[in-house]
């Protein structure tokens, strides 16, 4: 059979995981009989060297816990691989019950993916941790129902254990059988569900669908049958946002009116303001700010209502009204000053202010963050109205409410803002000037450390405006040598993007020498561990290595010569990699690298995958 190279045919990364492992040495069994160009093999003859290799490597790991993960992912692969027979005789290997139970769960998981229920069915047989077991169970319910067995999936449902996971299996249940247009159906299994909220989740998730297809009266009806009043609201909100987006603004407002008399029964206070407030979002997304005014004097809560006439000041704004629109910014202002405590009504006039300077009010947004008492909490809003005025283009007004910001970092951040909006709309010169400002305003700063970091965050927007010499000069002018190395860095990784690699080079060694002489050792060890992965991220592999080499502890070498190997192996050179980790000469220390390393590029793998969907 010819396929695929090894590691590259699967669906999930457990083989992949294992591979890396044998194939570059993990353990003494392995180190003598891999390949290795194990990677380009054929995929059944790969399989069977590597399960081969891995039982005769798990005979010499001494440590227990290693050899139950070891023996666990073996059991995953095979499954993975679709060796279902071979994948459960390596689970009834592992002795630890517990583990064994992972392993037996992910095969039936498996064999659920590949629809065999039977296979899965007595496989949650051999699971002794219920919860595992109940997992697994609660996935057969929902394949069952899938391929259109629901008197077999009820019946899976009914022998989990656990009421909750139960509760999720017949929610599972439910929803698909409303993607089948079964709704009569859905709703029969949903009254089995025991947790009042979850049941209420799944009927709005219901109403949703029933919305999408056009069948609003339906929703309404499925909606209704919410017993819990703050539920009903809020899946009534939901499906008012549904109705707007098709532009039935008459029919939205008719929803929300409903919810509106139904949040005004709720005896209890923090629910009635989390509905009224849920009504007023609705209410003023759809246009009806006055009708959202008749709720918000209804919120208790001065937090609540202040959220809400934010809210109802945006519409008046966005419909024209700037004298009502004022009005109700003065009334959030107001509910500011009632909060009892001072952090909370500080964090309102935030909220206000950020509110006031979205709609154009500039001038009045400065001064509702003028009022704060609190100087971080002023500087910060006084940032966030910045960033605001400069994301709506306002880049005078962003500016000025900038140069008013306490904190000379915090300013510098805040104008470095506006450095990036004026890049944005073309006007270079003008961000270089800005960034040149804040660089100069960074400096101030007294804190060594906040300085360095702000002044690495300048290098990071010149680089990306391309002022590499303006960021060369910021770079090399941070006077801590590990703060200064990870700027150097960010203009090198340009510099090698645009194909300048003998500069890159230069710049890397630069960063180097800067972290080389740093008088404690554990520090010094951690920047160069730190220098090592930047120059094997930025593609070269020989100075990374060369780099980790310098680094005087067996471990703190060990492990920056794992990070770059892992670096090897994203960018999928294995030969590399299998390089770099030999080179660690303790077999132990090897082997911890390489478990580490295999478990990052794993990690790694899912997230592509996730990214991918």
């Amino acid at each position: 059979m010819t396929g695929p190279a090894c590691g590259t045919a699967f669906r999930q990364p457990g083989l992949l995981l294992l591979a890396l492992v044998i194939c570059l040495g993990a353990g003494p069994a392995a180190g003598r009989s891999a390949p290795p160009d194990c990677f380009l093999q054929p995929e059944r003859h790969c399989i069977e060297t590597l399960r081969s290799l891995v039982e005769a490597s798990v005979r010499e790991i001494e440590d227990g816990r290693r050899r139950l993960w070891v023996q666990g992912q073996l059991a995953m692969a095979l499954a993975d691989f679709g060796e279902m027979t071979a994948a459960l005789d390596a689970a009834a290997a592992i002795l630890d019950n517990n583990e064994r139970a992972k392993a037996l769960r992910f095969i039936a998981w498996e064999q659920v993916d590949r629809r065999d229920v039977e296979g899965a069915l007595a496989t949650v047989r051999r699971i002794e941790n219920p919860n595992l077991r109940d997992d697994v169970l609660r996935s057969i319910a929902a394949s069952q129902a899938s391929l259109g067995n629901l008197g077999a999936a009820l019946a899976t449902a009914e022998t989990i254990g656990a009421d909750y996971a139960r509760d999720y299996a017949l929610a599972d249940i439910a929803h698909g059988r409303a993607g089948n247009d079964d709704l009569q159906g859905a709703f029969t299994i949903i009254g089995g569900i025991k947790r009042p909220g979850l049941r209420a989740a799944v009927i709005s998730d219901l109403a949703v669908l029933r919305v999408r297809a056009g069948e609003v009266e339906a929703a309404l009806a499925a909606v209704r049958r919410i017993e819990d009043e703050e539920a009903r609201v809020a899946a009534l909100g939901r499906m008012a946002e549904l109705v707007l987006a098709d532009g039935n603004r008459d029919r939205t407002l008719a929803i929300l009116t409903e919810a509106s008399a139904l949040a005004q029964g709720i005896d209890d206070p923090a629910q009635l303001d989390s509905a009224l407030l849920t009504v007023v979002v609705g209410k003023t997304g759809a246009g009806f700010p006055v009708s959202a005014f008749a709720d918000a004097i209804l919120i208790g809560d001065p937090e609540q209502s202040a959220r809400g006439f934010i809210h109802i000041a945006a519409a008046h704004a966005r419909l024209g009204d700037a004298e009502a629109a004022l009005e109700s910014f003065d009334v959030v202002l107001e509910s500011a000053d009632l909060v009892a405590e001072e952090r909370q009504g500080d964090l309102i006039r935030v909220r206000l202010a950020i509110a006031e300077a979205a709609e154009g009010y500039a001038e009045r947004a400065f001064k509702t963050v003028a009022g704060i008492a609190n100087a971080g909490v002023r500087d910060n809003g006084l940032y966030e109205v910045t960033a605001t005025l400069a994301n709506a283009g306002e880049l005078e007004d962003a500016k000025a409410v900038a140069a008013r910001i306490g904190s000379a970092a915090t300013r510098a951040e805040a104008l470095m803002l506006v450095a990036r909006a004026a890049a944005k709309d073309g006007e270079s010169g003008r961000a270089r000037a800005l960034l040149h400002e804040a660089v100069a305003t960074a400096r101030q700063h007294a804190d060594e450390k906040r300085r360095a970091g702000v002044l690495l965050r300048m290098v990071e927007a010149q680089v990306a405006t391309a002022l590499i010499a303006d960021a060369l000069a910021t770079a090399r002018g941070i006077e801590s040598g590990r703060h200064r190395a990870p700027a150097l860095e960010s203009v090198a990784s340009h510099l090698s993007a645009v194909g300048d690699h003998d500069a890159a080079r230069r710049l890397l060694a630069e960063a180097q020498s800067a972290v080389s002489d740093l008088p404690d050792a554990e520090d010094r060890f951690d920047a160069l561990h730190g220098v090592a992965s930047m120059q094997a991220r930025a593609g070269y592999a020989d100075m990374a290595v060369a780099t980790a080499e310098t680094i005087s502890d067996g471990d703190h070498q060990a492990f920056a010569l794992g990070a770059v190997a892992a670096v090897q192996l994203r960018g999928k050179d294995f030969v590399g990699a299998r390089a770099t980790v030999l080179r660690i000469r303790d077999e132990a220390a090897r082997r911890e690298v390489l478990i580490r390393v295999a478990l990052g590029l794993m990690e790694h793998i899912l997230t592509e995958a996730d990214s991918e969907q």
